[in-house]
């Protein structure tokens, strides 16, 4: 599975760890973290199955408005 995250607001964009909550199913959510250097980042994680769900800052850390979309 790979996630891209892009930072869209005016200005340089900010050095920040986005921490991702992955939910498989039938098991515990695992966290996951992305260190954003630029203004776009890419990771991939290791998934044996879809996720059933993925939480961008689970414990609301950021002040930040996201959106999930799948390609």
């Amino acid at each position: 599975m790979t996630l891209e995250l892009r930072q869209v607001q005016p200005g340089e964009p900010f050095r920040v760890t986005v921490e991702v909550a992955i939910q498989a199913p039938g098991a515990p959510a695992r966290l996951e973290r992305i260190e954003m250097t630029s203004a776009d980042a890419r990771a991939t994680f290791k998934a044996d199955q879809e996720p059933a769900a993925l939480v961008l800052d689970p414990n609301v850390r950021l002040l930040a408005a996201t959106e999930l979309s799948r390609r």
